[in-house]
């Protein structure tokens, strides 16, 4: 219809339509740009975060080789970049540096505090490994046993086996013991871990 118009009608039809419709145009098209610079800003944040944390992390590693003092880098990544990747592998050395000294019980606050800060599952299967491994060294053999369980990842069902081998082998179960270790060969691709768990199996009598 509007080609049967005038210039003039087109015209006044046009511009009622700006009258009526102006704001909405403009205040949408300001909601597109702040969304755009929001984006960008956001992106720019995370992105010097992550540097940050990143930095911070390796002047952590880098002092911890050195035997340099770590207690104001950890307070930064604890603070400053907390619930980040980086604060989770901090906290694995520090574990790591725990066991070394002979305390357990710090080295498992370390771990689960790890364990609190992620959802990966293949990290949390790594740390409840070492979890799992302290809590046998302590002959905490129903937590060990029940760290273990929770480990789902194929990579880590050679480990699993194998300490739920030596845990049944402490407490004298040498049938479950040993099926523990055939489970472990069985799922072995590893072939020093396959010769462990033989020479494992056979301390209990059974030829592998």
């Amino acid at each position: 219809m509007s080609d049967y118009l005038s210039d003039e009608e087109q015209s006044e039809q046009l511009k009622k339509w700006w009258d009526e419709n102006w704001r909405s145009l403009i205040g949408g098209v300001s909601l597109a740009i702040v969304a755009v610079v929001g984006w960008n800003q956001y992106q720019s944040y995370t992105i010097a975060r992550s540097e940050s944390a990143a930095k911070a992390y390796e002047s952590y590693s880098n002092a911890r080789i050195a035997g340099q003092p770590v207690e104001d880098l950890l307070a930064e990544i604890d603070t400053e970049h907390s619930k980040t990747p980086y604060q989770i592998f901090s906290l694995l050395y520090r574990a790591k540096d725990s066991v070394v000294e002979s305390d357990w019980g710090t080295a498992l606050g370390h771990l689960d505090t790890a364990i609190s800060l992620t959802n990966d599952p293949r990290l949390l299967d790594l740390i409840r490994m070492r979890k799992a491994r302290i809590q046998f060294q302590l002959e905490s053999f129903d937590e060990s046993l029940a760290t273990l369980g929770k480990i789902k990842g194929i990579g880590f069902k050679v480990g699993v086996s194998e300490l739920t081998g030596d845990i049944h082998r402490m407490r004298n179960d040498n049938a479950r013991a040993a099926e523990a270790y055939q489970a472990g060969i069985t799922g072995a691709n590893d072939s020093s871990a396959a010769i462990m768990l033989k020479l494992k199996l056979s301390s209990l009598g059974i030829d592998p």
